[in-house]
């Protein structure tokens, strides 16, 4: 990137008084909420790729073996890359079966979507850059090129291929089986030395301002040449908009084209505002005494909770990507991380907006200073249009979690996952665990899909539940010794799928008195309400 006045000028002040919508969609790789795609696979022979090659690198293949099928490979990158203003990539993969379809996106606008839009030149941005058609036989080895958009800037950019069986994939589902994978892709610049910021390199959250790390990134060199060990490179930040920070650092050890580095200014941040979101940017200024020429690549906003002390947040909050704000998160686990790590000093409301969420919220320690007077509240804006999209399998088995905690309600979401076939895995929409005062409310918990419906492969297994209290810690039917959730109230929500258990019970402990009231089954396959284990009273 160039000197930081010219960018001040030109991109940040532009974009926070005009529009920071645009800020996010170009440079905030951490606020995107890409789809995940969330099709449990039916098959154990494995229906995606033997092989991968992009820009002439190979990559890890899948071959869609398992019930997973979204891997996020955004760490894997070319060694190379295309130069910006190159016309085509080269692609090449090997499908593991017969029959096989598969597609090939790029986000190049980086708005966190792939749009459906075929590619057809340059200026129709189209993301949709390969359709195969169906492949007759496995082990077709299909090779081909991407056409780079014209104009398209040197930096880093996410690619998503998709193989499936049944149909064409969509960027955010199969049709039947097959396996989906994110690469993070370089179109490097072809004349000079240059840099990419990637992601950074800190955690969401922090609960004291009082000692706070240094800045640190992670940034890719994209130029044309290796930056020799030693060479100094100027980073920068600005906090909330604020005057700009520089800092230099030498780097260890050369820096290969293509290599993404982690750079940390030896100064501490500074400027930070306790008790709000932080808005964060971050450029790289000069690489080796040369300044990057592209400007729209090296800026990364990142959001991030500071606290003065334990027990600090309090009123009203805002989820909603779209927008920024001292008191905006991009993404609802993004809030939640700051209720687990700052704690409440008050009534405390998390306000999310109507949009999709490719997410599985949860909460799983205290959070410090949450009582029957500082209680904490995450509500949607309705159950129409605040949805969860969920992403279950064998690791993360739940769709929303509430583990550990007291005094939470949950309310006006609708939590849905889809699914063509059933999984082995345990699979559940909602899981309250170890929890005591937390409440359930008006959700809308769907499962959709061919697997759900009546008599459906996932109807007649045990391994799903739309809600369950307590169980284990892998799965929600199995009882953990002690565990208990006491003096919840699971109220008013509405649970459609045709299923093995809707709502059920599983604690080991008679300690355990919670109210059920107002909620709606309906086509259910197995058992609406399944209580298992001991229980001192339950209220209906």
């Amino acid at each position: 990137m160039g000197n930081f006045s010219t960018y001040l000028k030109t991109m940040l002040s532009a974009c926070l008084i005009l529009s920071g919508v645009q800020l996010i969609a170009q440079n905030n790789t951490e606020s995107l909420n890409y789809c995940k795609n969330i099709t449990t696979n039916g098959y154990t022979t494995g229906i995606g790729f033997s092989a991968m090659a992009f820009g002439g690198t190979t990559y890890t293949a899948y071959s869609g073996a398992g019930t997973q099928v979204y891997f996020d490979n955004m760490n894997q990158f070319l060694a190379g890359g295309v130069n910006a203003g190159s016309s085509t990539m080269s692609f090449s993969y090997t499908n593991t079966v017969a029959n096989e379809r598969v597609r090939i996106w790029v986000d190049w606008n980086k708005n966190g979507v792939f749009n459906e839009t075929a590619f057809v030149g340059p200026n129709n941005g189209g993301e949709l850059m390969h359709n195969s058609g169906v492949i007759g036989l496995a082990g077709t080895v299909t090779a081909g090129t991407i056409n780079v958009p014209f104009g398209v800037p040197a930096g880093v950019y996410r690619l998503r291929i998709a193989g499936d069986v049944g149909g064409n994939p969509s960027p955010c589902a199969l049709t039947t089986s097959g396996v989906v994978i994110d690469y993070q892709i370089v179109i490097k610049n072809a004349t000079t030395t240059d840099a990419a910021i990637t992601r950074s390199n800190l955690p969401a959250n922090f609960a004291s301002i009082t000692n706070m790390p240094a800045i640190s990134l992670w940034a890719r060199n994209i130029g044309t040449a290796v930056v020799p060990s030693g060479s100094n490179v100027v980073i920068g930040y600005s906090v909330n908009g604020g005057a700009p920070t520089t800092a230099t650092v030498a780097i260890a050890s050369n820096w290969s084209v293509g290599s993404e580095l982690a750079i940390t200014s030896p100064t501490l941040m500074t400027g930070l505002v306790s008790g709000e979101v932080n808005r964060i940017q971050t450029w790289i200024e000069t690489v080796n005494g040369v300044a990057p020429p592209t400007v729209n690549n090296d800026s990364l906003v990142w959001f991030t909770f500071f606290a003065s002390a334990i027990n600090n947040m309090s009123g009203s909050y805002t989820v909603d990507r779209t927008t920024t704000g001292t008191r905006n998160f991009p993404t609802i686990q993004h809030a939640l991380n700051a209720l687990q790590v700052t704690g409440v000093s008050g009534a405390t409301t998390i306000n999310v907006a109507a949009n999709t969420y490719w997410e599985n919220p949860n909460i799983t320690v205290t959070i410090p200073g949450a009582s029957a007077v500082n209680t904490v509240t995450i509500q949607g804006a309705d159950t129409s249009n605040t949805i969860i999209r969920l992403a279950i399998n064998s690791v993360n088995y739940y769709g929303v979690l509430l583990a550990n905690c007291s005094f939470v309600t949950f309310r006006n979401f609708k939590i849905r996952r889809e699914e063509a076939t059933s999984s082995s895995s345990s699979n559940i929409l909602f899981q309250l665990r170890a929890t005591t005062s937390c409440n359930v409310r008006r959700n809308a918990l769907e499962y959709r899909g061919a697997a759900h419906a009546i008599g459906g492969t996932a109807s007649t297994s045990g391994n799903y539940s739309g809600l369950a209290i307590c169980g284990a810690t892998s799965n929600f039917s199995g009882m953990t010794g002690g565990t208990t959730t006491n003096q919840c109230n699971i109220d008013s929500n509405n649970l459609d799928f045709a299923n093995y258990y809707g709502i059920i019970s599983a604690v080991t402990t008679v300690a355990n008195t919670n109210t059920f009231s107002r909620n709606t089954i309906i086509n259910q396959y197995i058992y609406p309400f399944f209580i298992q284990g001991e229980h001192r009273d339950l209220k209906f």
